[in-house]
């Protein structure tokens, strides 16, 4: 495998796996690194996927992504008093700091992909498991999977789309033969 093609793989594993990582991931450093090792990696990184050293890749928009989720990572990360807050978020579940850029570029992507709509850990994970229910037919599983997204989701347009979706996993549900059998039944 020639030099660019591993390299094309690498950025599109990266940007495949970003929003599942923390900060601290982002950056390949432990959540005890110095200021030091926090500089070293940003630098590293920094060349590593910036957009204009990466031009005949055809992946501008991966790598502004990834670029992106860097620059936020090392600005959150190198300020003491932002980085005691982003321990507290993390201790809480939390990924990402509210209304930070990262997440304002990943709006346009999210709007046109329903796979990365959930803006939370929380209701991405249901959000998951609605698709996959609704990927396997089981909709009144996924009616209940969205409801659960929903109110977890505090974006907009989210939970527009998760509405959209809950109405037809109803609609489909409702279609869907009722089984009378149950198996489990103790008959006398």
């Amino acid at each position: 495998m020639d030099a660019t093609a591993q390299k094309k793989i690498e950025i599109e594993t990266v940007h495949d796996i970003l929003d599942d990582l923390n900060y601290y991931e982002i950056l390949m450093l432990s959540p005890d690194a110095t200021p030091s090792e926090l500089s070293n990696s940003y630098k590293k990184l920094h060349k590593q996927f910036h957009p204009d050293r990466n031009k005949g890749l055809n992946l501008t928009d991966q790598l502004t992504y990834i670029f992106t989720a860097v620059n936020e990572s090392y600005n959150v990360l190198k300020e003491d008093r932002s980085r005691i807050a982003y321990d507290a978020l993390l201790n809480d579940g939390g990924l990402r700091i509210e209304e930070t850029q990262l997440r304002v570029s990943a709006s346009g992507s999210r709007s046109s992909d329903p796979l990365h709509a959930a803006t939370n850990d929380n209701s991405k994970k249901y959000w998951q498991l609605a698709l996959n229910d609704i990927e396997r037919n089981n909709y009144s599983s996924a009616v209940l999977n969205i409801q659960f997204a929903l109110q977890f989701e505090k974006d907009e347009d989210a939970r527009e789309l998760f509405q959209k979706e809950l109405d037809k996993a109803k609609s489909e549900a409702s279609k869907a033969p009722k089984s009378s059998h149950n198996a489990y039944k103790i008959r006398l």
